[in-house]
């Protein structure tokens, strides 16, 4: 691989595996996905956070980057005072998003995906926001000068 992944293969993933979705896109901000309007559910994909160890001098640079890719949720919130549909809604949402993802090798990528963690984000323009993060890899080369 010689770049970072395109992440409209991860896009493209989630739709095929959970057409109920109403809304499924790109996103470069997590600000922007919050101000979105869009059918819910809603799920957008942004670049978390690139990482690499760079190895000792040689002729060439081939160097593995681990990927974290963050997947975020958008439920409709259902206001009821325990929230206990709105936990029921979550879980019910995020179990194919997970299976989904989890094991699945973007055709860029040189690992499989695997689950690393999820957090809720808190309210915003009446939805629950949830967010789940994955992480694969791919190897960089390039010639050294």
């Amino acid at each position: 691989m010689n770049g970072p992944l395109d992440l409209a293969h991860w896009v493209s993933r989630i739709q095929a595996r959970m057409p109920g979705l109403g809304t499924v896109g790109l996103a470069g901000d997590l600000e922007r996905v919050r101000n979105a309007q869009g059918a819910l559910p809603g799920v957008w994909v942004l670049p978390a956070e690139e990482r690499s160890a760079a190895p000792e001098s040689e002729p060439s640079l081939h160097q593995q980057v681990r990927v974290s890719v963050s997947v975020i949720s958008a439920l409709r919130s259902y206001g009821d005072a325990t929230g206990a549909k709105a936990a029921d809604a979550l879980r019910a949402h995020r179990a194919p998003l997970i299976a989904a993802l989890s094991g699945w090798q973007p055709p860029d990528a040189t690992t499989t995906a695997s689950f690393v963690s999820g957090r809720r984000l808190g309210p915003a323009n009446n939805a629950m926001w949830w967010e789940d993060v994955f992480e694969t890899a791919f190897y960089l080369s390039r010639k050294a000068t």
